[in-house]
């Protein structure tokens, strides 16, 4: 019988509030490629550089973290996210992802999680919701119910056997709303998917076998994320690989796809939603991904899809003979495609068809007010544009204290059989956190 079983009741249900307990494992072998001595406090570690370790803790409460979610996420609009996957020559399964989210002086987290069969750590970031990192390090502990929230927004896991899953966030659309996928099963929101599979799946096929056992519903219950469903890239140390989407009562499972963005790729609710965000990021990212062998490579890939380079080469995009959109930078230089779902920012509070843009007769109109609004200058007197650059030069304060721009905050290469990751925090090269079982 396995370490963790519902059977056996080290999976309690108390209340039909969802308590899960931790228990232990190996150690990983973590490389953190910054300068700096990391600083304990009572209940994390200050890894330095906007990173936080928590400490494994007893016990946490899924629905007392929803209940904090939703009293926060009332102003997060538009999920960003990338995700690639193919198998190398030698057969071992590349997972390559971005976090694209608001940029801000909050840290980022990383969790060990010890409540299932499997070691696993789980990383969150949660862009300008919450704490910022200098009033983090003046609390020295972070809140219980902060804790209970963590797993529910773990976006990506890693576990000692070499399973690898990422979420995307799909756009809100109530007509994908998720109230239950397993009558009579144990109740739990879609959210929890990342933690639950990673600490206690060790293949993709235990992971869809175990997902059965659950009655997933949408994550809001009525509060702001009501209408926010999950997909989740997913691949293994065996060779397997594929995307799991949750939606309208449904678990479906599509193998061997190449990435996700932020719109369904089952083809009966691809062809329901006609909308979605991503497109052009996974064309960019796929560009290159029949030549990425290694896991670094795949790091590197996923830079050509970063929301920081639509803002660095708007303004020199133009449209080709055929249709197609280009980046060139100021001095006439090919560069990146122009990503559909970027230009749309300049429609954010309209609705507008991202997937269609590609082939939108509008497209001057729409880069005119897209270039129009990275260009225009802010209370404190800089531009997004020019904030962006400065970043990128090494001065992180207005970007940072903007807490509104959307750009790559994380960055992923996994490489599943080799039980290896690299994970890199914003766009500095020298941030690089490596983990290794």
């Amino acid at each position: 019988m396995s370490r963790f079983s519902f059977k056996t009741k080290k999976f309690f249900l108390l209340s039909s509030t969802l308590v899960l307990f931790f228990f232990s494992s190996c150690k990983p072998k973590e490389n953190v490629s910054w300068d700096f001595k990391p600083v304990k406090y009572e209940n994390f570690t200050d890894y330095g550089n906007y990173v936080i370790k928590v400490d494994p803790y007893e016990a946490y409460d899924l629905e007392k973290g929803i209940k904090l979610l939703n009293a926060k996420y009332d102003q997060f609009t538009k999920p960003a996210c990338t995700a690639t996957a193919k198998r190398n020559t030698k057969g071992e399964v590349l997972i390559g992802r971005n976090l694209d989210i608001y940029i801000s002086n909050s840290p980022m987290y990383i969790t060990e999680a010890n409540y299932g069969k499997y070691k696993a750590y789980l990383f969150s970031y949660l862009g300008s919701l919450f704490f910022e990192y200098n009033e983090l390090l003046g609390m020295k502990k972070l809140p219980q119910e902060f804790i209970d929230m963590l797993p529910l927004n773990a976006t990506d896991g890693f576990n000692e056997k070499g399973l690898y899953i990422e979420a995307n966030m799909r756009e809100p659309d109530a007509r994908f709303i998720c109230t239950g996928t397993n009558t009579g099963g144990i109740r739990v929101t879609s959210g929890a998917v990342t933690s639950l599979v990673s600490t206690n799946c060790a293949t993709v096929k235990e992971a869809l076998e175990f997902l059965k056992q659950f009655d997933f519903y949408t994550m809001g219950d009525g509060g702001p994320l009501s209408n926010w469903n999950y997909a989740f890239m997913i691949g293994d140390a065996t060779g397997e690989y594929g995307l799991i989407e949750i939606a309208q009562n449904e678990i479906s499972y599509l193998p061997y796809q190449n990435g996700q963005g932020n719109y369904y790729r089952t083809p009966k609710w691809n062809a329901i939603e006609h909308h979605g965000s991503g497109y052009g990021r996974i064309e960019i990212a796929n560009e290159n991904l029949m030549n990425v062998q290694t896991e670094k490579e795949m790091l590197d890939n996923m830079k050509r899809c970063m929301w920081t380079d639509s803002l660095l080469y708007a303004q020199y995009s133009f449209r080709d003979e055929k249709g197609k959109l280009h980046f060139v930078d100021d001095k006439g230089n090919p560069a990146l495609d122009f990503r559909s779902d970027a230009s749309a920012l300049a429609y954010e509070n309209e609705a507008y068809p991202t997937a269609s843009l590609l082939d939108d007769t509008k497209f001057e109109e729409v880069k005119e007010k897209f270039v129009s609004n990275i260009n225009k200058k802010t209370a404190d007197g800089y531009s997004l544009y020019e904030k962006v650059v400065m970043y990128g030069n090494g001065n992180e304060k207005p970007l940072r204290d903007d807490a509104s721009i959307w750009t790559t905050g994380l960055s992923y290469g996994v490489n599943c059989k080799k039980r290896h990751l690299y994970l890199k925090f914003w766009q500095n090269d020298n941030l690089i956190f490596e983990l290794q079982w």
